[in-house]
């Protein structure tokens, strides 16, 4: 009888540390698609706000320009 529990104990043990190890590496992958797919759309957004900052950087230089050819020309 005490062999049968031995056995039975280890094959539970067993068992068990398959299921944990099973779900830690089954569970990890699609967590890691998720991580790719997020910082790809991280780095459009960044690119995308990098673009719009450029342009109204440009426009307020223009703009600058404008004014003072203005403020020149009234001065002449």
């Amino acid at each position: 009888m005490k062999q049968y529990d031995k056995n039975s104990l280890i094959g539970l043990l067993l068992m068990g540390f398959i299921l944990i190890i099973f779900n830690t590496y089954v569970f990890d992958f699609p967590q890691a698609e998720v991580a790719e797919t997020e910082k790809k759309n991280t780095t459009e957004i960044v690119t995308t706000i990098n673009k719009v900052q450029i342009e109204q950087r440009q426009t307020e230089i223009i703009a600058d320009a404008i004014v003072d050819s203005l403020f020149s020309q009234q001065f002449v």
